[in-house]
């Protein structure tokens, strides 16, 4: 599937807000659409089927990944993550500009597939915080230091995307603000 115009890929660790940030980010005046996340993860308290991510069982996922329906996908603590083709055809068919919420393996898939893709990192403002965040969604304390060592690789790999955004808390507005002028100059 060939995309004709710029695409936009948030990334980050795990709970550094970058699903917070997206879902601001498309309820701006920017043309943008989100592409919902399959997973073949448990749903989390609070999210909601075909707004927060498609949920699949394992072996489903695998099927869409053998039968060539996946745009894209990889697989983050034990879980499958991906873009369904069709959602990237609606969004394309739309005239809208296509942003997606993956970890760095995404990223580093979409950036090297698509030449107009724009990444853009964020940033906890500190390893602490974090924490925090992944406490909050009650993960088992194994997954939690799992998570807060792939974030150490991933902070380290930061420099590479073409723009980074530090999330601090309680600062939502003006990171979002942050995110959207930086779109609507690539846009312009």
């Amino acid at each position: 599937m060939r995309l004709s115009k710029k695409i936009f890929i948030i990334t980050g660790p795990s709970a550094a807000g970058k699903t917070t940030i997206a879902r601001a980010l498309v309820q701006t005046d920017l043309p943008l659409v989100k592409v919902i996340t399959t997973t073949s993860r448990s749903r989390r308290r609070g999210e909601k089927e075909d707004r927060d991510y498609h949920f699949v069982s394992p072996t489903r996922f695998k099927q869409m990944i053998r039968t060539g329906k996946m745009f894209e996908w990889a697989k983050f603590t034990n879980h499958y993550y991906g873009s369904r083709k069709k959602d990237v055809e609606h969004v394309a068919k739309a005239g809208k500009y296509p942003i997606w919420v993956v970890d760095t393996q995404g990223a580093d898939f979409l950036g090297q597939k698509y030449r107009q893709a724009v990444t853009i990192f964020i940033m906890p403002s500190s390893f602490s915080i974090l924490r925090k965040r992944l406490e909050k969604r009650r993960l088992p304390e194994a997954e939690i230091r799992a998570r807060l060592r792939i974030a150490q690789q991933e902070i380290k790999k930061a420099p590479k995307y073409d723009h980074r955004i530090i999330n601090y808390d309680g600062r939502l507005e003006d990171v979002v603000r942050e995110a959207k002028d930086l779109i609507k100059r690539e846009i312009s």
